[in-house]
């Protein structure tokens, strides 16, 4: 199967159109026409996925066959900053920037990138999380859902964030409410949206009481407090490796004659004490 035939069927997916202006996706790395048997789907390359999938190899291991001659990726594989504070560092000299061109160039991986168009995508991430906590979806913005579930404590939805997403500790702000209240509507976006004044905003303006999404700060805690409504914080990775596990099962089931489907989960590389 030609990449640029699995590129057709990702962009029918997810229209590259959709992602956020600032946002590279796409084919990133590799030559569309190569001919690809084996296909890798991961959220992000880094170093373990590398490993898992045989393109970087640890010292004294058994050299991996049947590589992935195609990768596609949630996340960037490399590192840019795009604040004002340093900027002294140019992007390719950046170290782990160069240890992944590297290996990109060394082992002729076509790299495909489908990051915020899949996330809002009509059963993307946004979808797909929104399914997962039994929503009934009846507004959305970009790479966010809303909708009602049935009525349940706030300390019962943080379980079940907590249970549905598969971790081990969440934040959480709930203002001046109790955490026995009821709830009934709730807003998931995909992405930092905790980050963002106008996401939170968008959010409560379609009633959502409780938003989970990622990128919770200070700043942004106080905004939601004193909208009156709560937020559950989650890393960003728990929120969309479940995309992505459901995008090699898609590949599996509809392309087995033709491809051998390779799917990974990125070691989890935040600790807790």
């Amino acid at each position: 199967m030609l990449a640029s035939d699995i590129i057709s069927k990702l962009e029918s997916i997810a229209p590259r159109e959709h992602a956020f202006e600032f946002e590279v996706t796409g084919l990133i790395a590799g030559d569309p026409n190569k001919d690809i048997s084996i296909l890798g789907i991961t959220w992000a390359a880094t170093r373990d996925a590398m490993i898992y999938f045989g393109y970087l190899q640890e010292s004294n291991a058994v050299k991996k066959e049947n590589i992935p001659e195609m990768l596609i990726l949630h996340e960037h594989p490399f590192f840019e900053e795009t604040s004002e504070y340093f900027t002294s560092l140019p992007f390719f000299s950046k170290p782990p920037n160069i240890g992944r061109i590297k290996t990109i160039i060394a082992t002729d991986i076509c790299t495909y990138v489908m990051g915020s168009n899949f996330d809002d995508a009509d059963g993307g991430t946004a979808d797909i999380i929104a399914r997962a906590f039994a929503m009934s979806v009846d507004a959305k913005i970009k790479c966010g859902r809303i909708g009602n579930v049935e009525p349940l404590s706030f300390t019962q939805l943080v379980h079940n964030c907590k249970n549905i997403l598969g971790l081990d500790v969440v934040r959480y702000v709930t203002g001046q409410a109790s955490v026995s209240d009821k709830i009934s509507r709730i807003g998931v976006f995909i992405g930092y949206g905790l980050k963002s004044i106008d996401v939170i905003e968008q959010m409560y303006l379609n009633g959502a009481e409780v938003i989970i999404s990622s990128g919770l700060n200070q700043k942004s805690a106080t905004y939601i407090s004193e909208l009156g409504i709560r937020a559950i914080d989650v890393d960003k990775k728990k929120l969309e490796s479940p995309a992505m596990k459901f995008l090699a099962k898609w590949f599996e089931t509809n392309f087995k004659d033709r491809l051998i489907v390779q799917s990974y989960d990125p070691e989890d590389i935040i600790f807790y004490m």
